[in-house]
């Protein structure tokens, strides 16, 4: 008998010590993992993309889009000319070829529109406009529509009261207005600018010795050598429909007075023994 009889022989009496052991199978590293669902997309190796606008797999996997002197772009699968270097345009609409006309047109820079105004220029197939600018609160009309500075713009312009008592008193304060011996004749009768601007003038309030009030663009309050409490800032002339502030005077009662009334301003040289002393200056009726 061989060895290898006889020890097979006395396992028989110790089956649970002569158990061999159990070698798992081995992994089978050639399985793959299934690949996630893409949906509604399509899987490119281990992305998923959307061929009808990816621009690196457009229409195809990797199928990817190049333009000449351009950024490129994907549409339903083709490519298209999505924006051009700065200095060339699409000239023939030919993706092949891209961007291939060059231009002088420098996209945002600034320039003038019909009105004067100051806007930002448009390329278009490498041709240049001037889009027109917001308005702003600076006495131009910038948006060329003809008007200035509308919309309200919020602090743009303050409203000056007309008040009587003693003479005519003229504040950007109401209650001032309403306060003896003052009282109230019209709310926000004109409007001046909060700030300044290029081409307006400040516009003071001055109080004489006899105590009266009057209106000037002088800082020292002309031959009073004084200084005036600036109320705002008018116009020298009736741009953005400025209407002219008449001045007049009535020695008498050293009493000045200012009316946006031609009509006005004539009665009170007929009737009321004032003089006429021209235009102050242009103000401005709406805020």
């Amino acid at each position: 008998m061989s060895r290898s009889q006889s020890l097979s022989l006395w396992c028989i009496g110790l089956w649970a010590a002569c158990t061999p052991p159990v070698v798992p199978h081995p992994v089978d590293d050639k399985k793959t993992v299934p690949p996630e669902s893409c949906g509604a997309l399509t899987r490119c190796g281990s992305l998923c993309v959307d061929l009808q606008s990816d621009p690196a797999s457009c229409g195809l996997c990797d199928r990817t889009c190049v333009i000449p002197n351009g950024t490129a772009g994907c549409q339903r699968g083709e490519c298209v000319v999505a924006a051009c270097q700065e200095g060339y345009y699409d000239s023939d609409k030919k993706v092949k070829n891209g961007c291939e006309a060059m231009s002088l047109c420098v996209a945002d820079s600034d320039c003038k529109t019909r009105c004067e105004s100051i806007g930002k220029t448009v390329c278009t197939d490498g041709m240049a406009s001037c889009k027109l600018p917001a308005e702003t609160c600076n006495a131009i009309d910038d948006d060329c529509n003809g008007a200035c500075d509308e919309g309200a713009i919020p602090g743009c312009r303050i409203g000056v009261h007309r008040a009587v008592g003693k003479g005519h008193f003229y504040t950007t304060d109401q209650t001032a207005a309403s306060t003896p011996p003052f009282s109230l004749e019209a709310a926000n009768y004109f409007y001046l600018y909060s700030g300044k601007a290029a081409g307006l003038v400040p516009f003071y309030l001055c109080q004489k010795p006899s105590t009266q009030f009057f209106l000037t663009t002088s800082a020292t309050c002309e031959v009073l050598g004084v200084a005036g409490t600036l109320l705002g800032y008018a116009s020298p002339d009736a741009r953005c429909g400025a209407a002219p502030l008449h001045r007049l005077y009535n020695g008498a009662g050293d009493d000045h007075f200012y009316t946006t009334s031609e009509a006005e301003r004539d009665n009170a040289v007929s009737k009321y023994g004032y003089v006429s002393e021209g235009i102050a200056v242009y103000i401005f009726t709406g805020r």
